[in-house]
């Protein structure tokens, strides 16, 4: 049923109930607006107000999916409408429906359905502008405010059962949509307030969700579309069923590049890496050696978002025929591995170029962070070594490459290190000096290599936990003179 407007105002008293029929297959409608049970369409000045109550009779259709079902009451291609008194039951999708509309006031409404109904918003609000809602009771999923709406003032609101206030699902597949000025694709959703608001037992109080995809569908993550700035949360009491009171939603998708040292005690670290990343929506090009890619090849969850590349493995003097990693070859000969990768620079500088990812993870390869910054690409250490070595024996506050790399020097860690119970022998200490002093490709030592790579690349992000984990990597971090020196506990 519906009305559709002259464009003059016009009141509507709704007394008595209201009663949707219960049968899905009895739904018989020909007409343009078939996905409402109710509907106001081009009104300007529109009261609609009344006692009576209004019963979707939804439970038929919540078993066939939210998609196909009903909104119970649609506001549509108004300005200057004012909705009060009435009571919404069991609706078969959202309760009131406020679409394309501008200067719109709804207070003192009463809404409910059971806490598992899907999608029964109270409220639902897209492209619309000057919306003011308040003195509700909603018991069921409270208000949703979606695409294209602006200057949105939400006060008085009681909430319980279902979610709470929810602005999204934003940019779904990509599109364009935008979401501003809200007090209480590509787009955005900004000066947004949530302030002095109280839920009692809200499952989801404050959802800002810039990805959202539907249940039980496969979607890609395309959450860059939505851009979120300026929300500010103030003076929020109550209660919640659930351990996150206020989400703010903000999962991005990169596209992430990543060239491991050539060992496949990195590599497979590396490859669990990249299956973490993919599973939130990542994108990964994966640089490896053509005959460790048929070793690894069986763990990459995601074929779909991880795509392994071969990179050929020069061949240099003293290095075995045939060699790609350092499990080809003994102890002696590893830096020749880091030789032959040095030489693969140019084939990854056109990769780059041609990939264009946002991050490339690396170990060491020294020459990395260089090559990215000057294409615009962020680099990341992901250190598979302990965080605890790297903090004990990289920190440039030992002044290595002024000092040299002398055992003595190790015997003791750093002031500040948080833990004083590691000591190392005088000839442990020696012989670790002496092998990270070896030349390890392109004439530098590997401490002087590991050294350039965290003076010059954004983020540490170490795999090893622990308690004191985020002191080594504050230690290491704070004795670094790069500025965009980061760190990931």
């Amino acid at each position: 049923m519906g009305a559709i407007g002259d464009g003059e105002s016009d009141d509507t008293e709704i007394d008595g109930v209201l009663i949707a029929p219960s049968d899905p297959s009895s739904w018989k409608c020909k007409g343009t607006n078939c996905n409402n049970w109710i509907t106001f369409q081009h009104f300007d000045g529109l009261i609609i107000q009344g006692t009576g109550s209004l019963h979707g009779q939804g439970q038929k259709w919540w078993q066939m999916g939210c998609i196909q079902n009903k909104v119970g009451f649609a506001i549509l291609d108004s300005k200057n409408v004012h909705i009060s008194g009435l009571t919404s039951v069991d609706s078969q999708k959202w309760h009131i429906s406020i679409e394309r509309s501008s200067f719109v006031h709804a207070s003192k409404l009463n809404m409910k359905a059971p806490k598992d109904s899907p999608s029964t918003d109270g409220i639902r609000i897209e492209h619309s502008t000057n919306v003011t809602i308040a003195s509700l009771i909603i018991k069921t999923g409270c208000i949703g405010i979606g695409d294209g709406s602006k200057y949105i003032n939400i006060n008085r609101i009681y909430c319980g059962l279902g979610h709470g206030i929810s602005i999204g699902s934003l940019g779904k597949n990509g599109r364009n949509e935008t979401v501003e000025y809200v007090t209480g694709g590509h787009g955005y959703a900004r000066h947004i307030r949530f302030e002095r608001l109280s839920f009692n037992r809200v499952i989801r109080p404050i959802i800002i969700d810039q990805y959202s995809c539907p249940p039980h569908q496969h979607c890609n993550n395309h959450s860059t579309a939505v851009e979120i700035s300026n929300i500010l949360y103030n003076d929020l009491r109550g209660t919640t069923n659930s351990e996150v009171a206020v989400e703010l939603s903000c999962n991005r998708s990169f596209h992430i590049a990543m060239y491991p040292w050539f060992a496949l005690g990195h590599i497979t670290p590396y490859v669990h890496m990249a299956n973490k990343l993919a599973e939130r929506g990542h994108k990964i090009a994966f640089f490896l050696p053509p005959k460790t890619q048929l070793k690894v090849e069986a763990f990459n969850l995601h074929p779909h978002l991880i795509t392994f590349i071969p990179i050929i493995v020069p061949h240099v003097e003293g290095l075995p025929l045939g060699a790609e990693t350092t499990n080809d070859v003994p102890f002696p000969l590893h830096p020749l591995i880091m030789t032959a990768m040095d030489l693969t620079e140019p084939h990854i500088e056109a990769y780059l170029r041609e990939l264009k990812p946002y991050f490339v993870f690396y170990d060491f390869t020294c020459w990395l962070p260089a090559l990215t910054r000057r294409l615009g690409i962020k680099s990341v250490v992901y250190c598979i070594i302990s965080s605890a070595t790297i903090g004990y024996f990289l920190s440039p506050a030992r002044k290595i490459l002024e000092k040299g790399m002398i055992g003595s020097y190790f015997l003791e860690p750093l002031e500040g290190f948080p833990s004083s119970t590691i000591k190392f022998r005088a000839h442990e200490a020696q012989a670790l000096a002496a092998v990270t002093t070896m030349d390890y490709g392109s004439g530098l030592s590997f401490v002087e290599c590991q050294l350039m790579s965290l003076m010059i690349a954004i983020l540490l992000v170490s795999r090893h936990a622990g308690k004191s984990k985020g002191l080594i990597v504050n230690i290491l971090g704070a004795n670094l003179e790069n500025q965009s020196f980061s760190q990931v506990q």
